[in-house]
């Protein structure tokens, strides 16, 4: 009976050790993404007007729309977007190493047991 609940044990803490690696590596690469974000913002706002290029009611309304529209929703993106997944990223990254630590306990703990049932058969 302990066999059985050590070997699921030891089948759930693969899988657990398995996420854990997959949103460790996910974190890497949103970290990386966000950092190309927040070092891009300026090209929002590439290329400028000048008044040789672009000039008039026209351009003013595309420079509005980029500066409070473009520009805005990149920078909720970037800012508010990203951070929230990134905390909630962190978040089960925390909770699911203390389930491993949990199981590794779990697991420790069904050794032991073992290990005592086999001493004092009776």
């Amino acid at each position: 009976m302990i066999a059985i609940q050590e070997a699921a044990l030891q089948e759930a803490l693969r899988e657990k050790r398995e996420q854990l690696s997959l949103l460790i590596q996910c974190q890497a690469t949103l970290n990386s993404i966000h950092s190309g974000l927040q070092s891009s913002k300026h090209l929002c706002l590439e290329p400028k007007l000048e008044n040789d290029t672009w000039a008039g009611q026209h351009a003013d309304k595309f420079d509005e729309i980029r500066d409070k529209g473009l520009l805005e929703e990149y920078e909720d993106i970037e800012g508010k977007q990203m951070n929230s997944v990134l905390e909630k990223l962190g978040a089960k990254i925390q909770s699911l190493s203390e389930e491993i630590k949990d199981s590794q306990n779990a697991l420790a703990k069904l050794a032991l047991e073992s290990k005592t049932a086999n001493l004092y058969p009776y």
